[in-house]
């Protein structure tokens, strides 16, 4: 064999054991089940999804959201809206107004730029709602507790309900109408008896688009979808 061609498969086994290797890295950092992510177009950094991803100041999300709450204190067919205004380096203002049925809640709660996690709670009115919105809206916050891949079998986390768990994971694409756009987005799911629970995200986007979740009784503890969004 001449020099030159000694010098080409030696490249091309490099690269492609470079490859694998990333392959790896990746299963190790986020967990793949089902098929393989592709040998020649691996997931990379633009495939992680965080969220948050996307806000600006005065990003605003408008959301018809049905929640059942423990409490007693239910969301049905509520209209949600949400407008995030900056406060200083590392928060957001959350100014919630939320219609259930004859009902209006408004109030603000501080965020923190990192994976919107709580800074300061509600107080009056919205204080119990809120409790609603982050088991609902916000409970992406529980499986993205850090950058997740966006890829088909990429594992995110484990759900536990009652005494069963389930893997929650993303399992395939889907399209989805946004202010009159169509929208790829991605169907993170996990199973439990009877109740296939689907979370739809898509880059760009700081929170699920739509929701439809279930729990160990395989009732739906709730379901959301995004009307409009503006940023």
């Amino acid at each position: 064999m001449s020099p030159v061609r000694r010098v080409i498969l030696l490249t091309a086994i490099l690269g492609t054991l470079g490859i694998v290797v990333s392959l790896v890295i990746v299963a190790a950092g986020g967990g793949f089940s089902g098929p393989v992510p592709s040998l020649l177009s691996p997931p990379s950094s633009k495939d992680l999804w965080i969220v948050g991803e996307g806000l600006q100041n005065n990003t605003w999300i408008n959301y018809t959201l049905t929640s059942t709450s423990p409490s007693g204190l239910s969301l049905v067919d509520s209209i949600v809206t949400v407008q995030f205004i900056q406060e200083g380096n590392d928060s957001w203002k959350a100014n919630f107004n939320i219609m259930n049925e004859s009902r209006d809640y408004a109030g603000s709660i501080l965020l923190s730029k990192e994976y919107l996690t709580n800074k300061q709670m509600p107080e009056g009115s919205l204080a119990d709602v809120y409790r609603i919105i982050e088991s609902s809206l916000f409970d992406i916050r529980n499986f993205a507790i850090e950058p997740k891949y966006l890829v088909p079998g990429a594992i995110w986390d484990n759900v536990v309900s009652g005494a069963l768990t389930a893997p929650i994971r993303i399992t395939g694409k889907d399209s989805l109408t946004v202010n009159g756009t169509t929208v790829d987005s991605y169907v993170l799911q996990y199973d439990l008896p009877s109740k296939a629970s689907k979370i739809w995200i898509a880059h760009g986007f700081p929170l699920p688009i739509k929701a439809d979740v279930g729990d160990s009784s395989s009732s739906t503890r709730y379901t959301f979808e995004m009307q409009g969004y503006n940023r």
